[in-house]
């Protein structure tokens, strides 16, 4: 996939949208865990494409992931 222009494209965007998560102060697990939460959100709709189902349940599916991560981050683990 590096040597395919998608692969780039994708790439350039991931980083582009993680620059604000990793600038200096949180911890380290915790940007990574941010940084997981913008890919969780990509390769969860692109996976659930090919899942019987709801749309919209797969939708909330992959943004409950993706918050819990970020809440994590930023607030300890949810309840």
């Amino acid at each position: 996939m590096r040597e395919l222009g998608i692969g780039e494209t994708f790439k350039e965007r991931m980083i582009t949208m993680s620059r604000p998560i990793q600038e200096a102060g949180p911890a380290l697990t915790d940007r990574v865990r941010c940084v997981s939460a913008l890919f969780t959100m990509r390769a969860g709709m692109f996976f659930l494409q090919n899942v019987e189902g709801d749309p919209e349940e797969k939708r909330e599916a992959v943004l409950e992931v993706a918050v819990d991560l970020v809440s994590q981050a930023h607030h300890g683990p949810r309840d």
